[in-house]
C-alpha cells in the first residue's frame, strides 16, 4: 500500500491527493472524489507498470540513526538536554520528530506537491528581524529551531544577526 497524502489548497479551494512514492497527484473539488480519482490513477499506474517501486512504509525500518556533528553542536545539545532533564539521545529524537511534523505540517509525513512553504515555529511567517539581542538571547536558547539555527551560524563563523 503506498503513503497517500490529501492536503486542501485553500487558494484554489481544491484537495490535492498524492502519492509521492508514484509521483502521482489529482486535485478535485472534495476529499472523497481526490481519493477516488488518485486510487483510479494509482490502478492503472500499476496495471500498465512494469517497475513499480516498492511501498517505502513496506520496507523495513532502521531504528537507529548514526551522526557525526561538530563538537560545538555536541555541546550544545548536551547543555540543552541537561536544562531539561533528558538525554542527549531523547533530545535529539524529540528534535527530528518536532522538525518533521513543522516541515511536512503533520506528524505522519506530507507531500506538498511542489507546494510547500517554510514555517517559523509559531506557524506564521518569519520575520527578517531575528537578531540576537540581549534581551532577546534567552527567548532564541528556548526555541528549538531557533537554537539549532543559532548553533549552525556559529559553526559558520557568522556572529549573531542584530
Amino acid at each position: 500500500m503506498y503513503r497517500v497524502i490529501v492536503r486542501f489548497d485553500a487558494d484554489s479551494e481544491q484537495f490535492c491527493a498524492g502519492a509521492p512514492e508514484l509521483d502521482l497527484q489529482v486535485i478535485a473539488p472534495s476529499r472523497e472524489e481526490a481519493m477516488s480519482q488518485l486510487d483510479a490513477v494509482i490502478q492503472d499506474f500499476l496495471a500498465e507498470s512494469e517497475n513499480a517501486p516498492e511501498p517505502r512504509d513496506a520496507e523495513k525500518a532502521e531504528n537507529k540513526l548514526e551522526l557525526e556533528i561538530s563538537a560545538t553542536l555536541s555541546r550544545e545539545l548536551t547543555f540543552f538536554a541537561r536544562s531539561e532533564g533528558v538525554s542527549v539521545s531523547q533530545l535529539a529524537q524529540e528534535l527530528l520528530a518536532e522538525a518533521l511534523f513543522r516541515r511536512t505540517g503533520s506528524n505522519r509525513g506530507g507531500y506538498q506537491g511542489g507546494q510547500g512553504k517554510r514555517r517559523d515555529n509559531r506557524g506564521g511567517n518569519r520575520s527578517d528581524n531575528r537578531g540576537v539581542s540581549r534581551e532577546r538571547y534567552h527567548d532564541i536558547m528556548e526555541n528549538k529551531t531557533s537554537f539549532l539555527e543559532y548553533v549552525r551560524g556559529l559553526e559558520n563563523g557568522r556572529p549573531p544577526k542584530k
